[in-house]
């Protein structure tokens, strides 16, 4: 992951310059929004993570996503599908599940993306989910020590 990350910084600083002396084409369009979207997926999945849904389940998403091979480009648009849905309606119960069922089915960008909102609109939101992550909220505001 650090090698990937090097890597863009790397990509984004030669990115510019290519662009004024070479001209552009779809293949280095395509190149600089794949690097774009792996800059953005670290903050899609902390965006996922406050609207509610648990880190272990993003991380296996993340996972199956790499798993499933897909671009850059789809995991943000999923990431950001999971992370509007959750807002609007709440996380879905087994989400990890769901995605890696759907990746497994064939499903892939827009059509994954829109399974997702429907999932969410469908209210199988994670009222268990919210309640544990509330419960875990509150028990951790309670245990630290007041130093007033």
């Amino acid at each position: 992951m650090r090698v990937h990350k090097i890597l863009a910084v790397l990509t984004l600083t030669a990115a510019p310059l290519m662009a004024q002396t070479m001209p552009a084409n779809n293949a280095e369009d395509l190149f600089v929004q794949r690097v774009q979207a792996l800059l953005d997926l670290p903050r899609l999945a902390a965006d996922v993570r406050d609207a509610g849904v648990p880190n272990s389940i993003v991380w296996d998403v993340l996972n199956a996503m790499d798993r499933a091979k897909l671009p850059e480009t789809e995991q943000v648009a999923l990431l950001t599908a999971e992370r509007d849905a959750a807002r609007e309606h709440g996380p879905v119960d087994n989400f990890g599940a769901f995605v890696q069922t759907r990746l497994a089915a064939g499903d892939r960008g827009q059509v994954l993306a829109k399974a997702i909102r429907a999932e969410h609109a469908r209210g199988r939101n994670g009222s268990k989910v919210r309640q544990q992550i509330n419960n875990s909220r509150q028990n951790s505001r309670e245990s630290k020590p007041d130093h007033n």
